[in-house]
């Protein structure tokens, strides 16, 4: 019975010096944007509060209640209801 051939070696590039250093997570300004204005939009509308949108959003509380004002929205706007019904 024949040998059979054995495959060519292939020659596996080095890794360059970049690929050594541990990864940052840089993340594009258009996407941290586009969390932020969907966060915003999802508490402006009731359907998220704003501790929650400020997790989706990347942020923290703070932050994002201070980002509302960017998008034209107030950041208290649940409480301010809460008072106008009469709920305590």
């Amino acid at each position: 019975m024949p040998e059979k051939p054995t495959p060519p070696r292939r020659r596996v590039p080095e890794e360059p010096a970049f690929a050594k250093e541990p990864l940052q997570k840089i993340e594009a300004p258009f996407w941290r944007e586009f969390r932020i204005l969907t966060a915003s939009k999802l508490y402006a509308s009731g359907q998220m509060s704003s501790d929650r949108a400020a997790k989706m959003a990347g942020v923290g509380h703070v932050e994002f209640l201070l980002n509302l004002n960017f998008y034209k929205i107030f950041p208290l706007q649940e409480e301010l209801a809460e008072l106008e019904r009469g709920d305590e």
